[in-house]
């Protein structure tokens, strides 16, 4: 299948929910690969939360970890 654009992808959380990312049409999206136990990590999670909540009208951050450990979140 063909995507058209970036809002026809669907995405499952961590909890099992799936959705589009059309749901985010008209933010910016930051797509973040993270890591849940490197040493920066809780530096640039803070710093990701800091910017969410300082241009939440206008971004949307979405992390997603590198799933080595597989656990369950997925970009389709």
């Amino acid at each position: 299948m063909v995507q058209a654009n970036v809002y026809d992808f669907k995405i499952r959380n961590i909890k099992g929910y799936t959705f589009k990312l059309e749901r985010y049409e008209g933010k910016v999206i930051l797509i973040v690969n993270t890591a849940s136990y490197g040493k920066d990590s809780a530096k640039v999670v803070g710093q990701m939360n800091d910017m969410q909540a300082k241009f939440s009208d206008e971004l949307a951050i979405l992390a997603f970890p590198c799933n080595q450990f597989d656990h369950g979140v997925s970009i389709t």
